[in-house]
Formats: structure tokens, C-alpha cells, sequence
């Protein structure tokens, strides 16, 4: 009986130890398998990070070229503006009004008013084409 009882506590000790080795082994595993989900999170973070901050690039340096774009449109109208204002006070010393042409009754006049008007006027524009005034 000595002997058998020896077996037994044999074969239940060899049970113990390979419960404990497996309970070890699945421990080492989950241990495995939880720092492999921490890192693949940690990565998948870290790429929408860099995502949104490329995102967020992308649209500042849009921005900014809006905002040069629109200073650049403004520089252009106060350009024109200021370039319009020349031609209307260099038309104003080009062209002086004959004392006739001044609300003539007589429709032969106003007809020959409105074309010196005209003649006048495209003499202008071509002078003013050429920068001579």
C-alpha cells in the first residue's frame, strides 16, 4: 500500500505541477496578447494623431494662401482704384468743354458737342494707352 500511495501522490503532484505550468503558460500569454492590443492601440493612436495634425497642416497652410490670394486681390482693386482715379482727373485736364456745348437748345450743336466729345475721348484713351499723360 506504501507503494500506491506513493504513485498517488505522484500522479497528483505531477498534476499540480503541469495545472501550475499551464495556469504560467496561459498567464504568459494573456500578459502576450494584452501587450500586442496595447501597442497596436498605442500605433493606431498615434497614426490618427499624425493624421490630424497633417490634417491640420494641410488646412492652416490653406488658410494662408487664402489670405495672401485676398491681399493680393486687394493690392490689385487698390491698384485699379488708384489707377482709375488718374484717368478721371488726367481726362478732367485733357478735355475742357467748349462755352457752347454747355446745354446748347440747338440740336446741330449738341450733335457736333457729343462728337468732339468723342473725338476726344478716343484721343485720350489712345494717349493714355501709350503713357503719354
Amino acid at each position: 500500500m506504501k507503494l500506491a500511495a506513493q504513485i498517488a501522490t505522484g500522479i497528483v503532484l505531477a498534476a499540480v505541477v503541469l495545472g501550475v505550468g499551464r495556469y504560467l503558460f496561459v498567464q504568459a500569454q494573456i500578459r502576450a496578447i494584452t501587450n500586442t492590443v496595447q501597442q497596436m492601440q498605442e500605433d493606431m493612436q498615434s497614426r490618427a494623431q499624425a493624421r490630424q495634425q497633417e490634417r491640420d497642416r494641410t488646412r492652416r497652410e490653406q488658410l494662408e494662401a487664402d489670405a495672401e490670394r485676398m491681399r493680393a486681390q486687394a493690392d490689385v482693386a487698390r491698384f485699379e482704384q488708384d489707377q482709375a482715379a488718374r484717368k478721371a482727373v488726367a481726362w478732367e485736364a485733357f478735355y475742357n468743354v467748349r462755352k457752347e456745348c454747355n446745354g446748347p437748345a440747338d440740336w446741330n450743336i449738341r450733335v457736333e458737342c457729343g462728337n468732339e466729345h468723342i473725338r476726344a475721348k478716343r484721343e485720350f484713351e489712345e494717349r493714355w494707352a501709350r503713357g503719354e499723360l
